[in-house]
């Protein structure tokens, strides 16, 4: 077992700031290597709003690797050169959800990374949070699931942050040069199908994470329909998925302007009982998550649970040193077969749109 581990993070915006980086340093097996970001000015901000040496802001993943960083975590939009590029050097890799856009380039990059013997880990940290395990467990207990409602009511049209946060940017002309490398991304990733390119953005920038808690509750689906409609300018999309007997409704709208029109929930209907997980808002400062749990006394029965917003992010980054450390069975809510699984349902959504034209 390993005292500390040296750990890099690449990609410093808002959710580095507000969860990762924190819960890092909360974490007593953390020993920060670098902090990297392709704006030089947050790698120094960075450091110094965090209490960290300047000597760790790096603006390169060639000066992240120089500092010999045992795992890095992932925080960047477009992760798959970087996942790739670490996984040849022998570094173990933490990303965010999706591993990548694509099912096929996912799945290259966990046999990547089987060869050459490193760990990778895509994860979503809600499946770390008390209130889904919860939930996980009341639906087990169950038994017979009626109906899944699934509402997502939240998206990318304007990115807010509580003023609690003390969030630090990069000069115009730095993030300037950040978006033009995304959108370039993109439009690499889009060559020659480039139809659908709205709904591929907001089904990996956003639905993606729905998705794989649905896989977490559910085991594999179906994907039997999907629907795109675009209302006063928005683009929403709906689909039926199914698993058994039993339906799946998901609603994915983009109605994000502030943190408290995140509007999230999952709505579970069994024999005995009616279930609604609500997630909270990464980007808040004080948020908690949600599980109301009525039983089968007409209502009468009632119970709610509330975990804070932060602590599955540090109970995340614990299962990350855990597995490296061998002292436990690998975490499934870790694995990056499941982050390949969650792809082929986009992709399948995807083909339903395709075919829907």
């Amino acid at each position: 077992m390993v005292d500390k581990y040296r750990v890099g993070v690449i990609g410093l915006g808002k959710i580095a700031q507000t969860q990762y980086i924190p819960a890092l340093l909360r974490d007593e097996r953390t020993e920060l290597a670098a902090l990297c970001d392709i704006s030089e000015s947050l790698a120094r901000k960075s450091t110094a709003v965090f209490g960290q040496p300047e000597c760790l802001a790096v603006s390169s993943i060639e000066e992240l690797i120089a500092r010999r960083p045992q795992v890095v975590f992932v925080l960047t939009h477009d992760h798959e050169e970087i996942v790739q590029r670490l996984i040849d050097e022998g570094i173990s890799v933490c990303v965010e959800k999706p591993l990548c856009w694509s099912s096929a380039h996912a799945a290259a990059l966990v046999t990547r990374a089987r060869e050459k013997g490193v760990k990778l880990y895509a994860c979503y940290m809600k499946q770390f949070d008390p209130t889904f395990e919860a939930f996980t467990e009341q639906i087990r207990a169950a038994g017979e699931i009626l109906s899944v409602n699934v509402q997502c009511l939240a998206g990318n049209n304007k990115k807010w942050c509580d003023p609690l946060f003390p969030i630090q940017k990069g000069s115009a002309e730095e993030k300037a040069v950040s978006k033009q490398m995304l959108s370039k991304a993109w439009d690499d990733f889009f060559v020659g199908q480039t139809e659908l390119r709205p709904e591929s953005q907001l089904l990996l920038q956003l639905g993606i994470h729905q998705i794989n808690l649905l896989h977490a509750l559910l085991g594999d689906y179906s994907v039997d329909a999907c629907v795109r409609r675009v209302r006063a300018g928005k683009l929403s999309i709906s689909a039926v998925f199914s698993t058994g007997c039993t339906p799946v409704s998901f609603s994915l709208v983009p109605l994000f302007d502030a943190p408290w029109d995140w509007n999230e929930s999952y709505t579970v209907i069994c024999r005995d009982r009616l279930l609604c997980y609500e997630p909270g808002c990464p980007f808040l400062g004080v948020s908690m998550a949600r599980l109301h749990v009525k039983d089968g006394t007409n209502g009468l029965g009632q119970s709610e649970l509330r975990a804070g917003y932060g602590n599955p992010f540090a109970m995340m980054i614990r299962a990350v040193f855990d597995s490296l450390d061998g002292a436990k069975p690998e975490e499934k809510r870790l694995s990056p077969e499941q982050a390949v699984q969650d792809l082929r349902v986009v992709e399948t959504m995807l083909e339903h749109l395709r075919g829907a034209k």
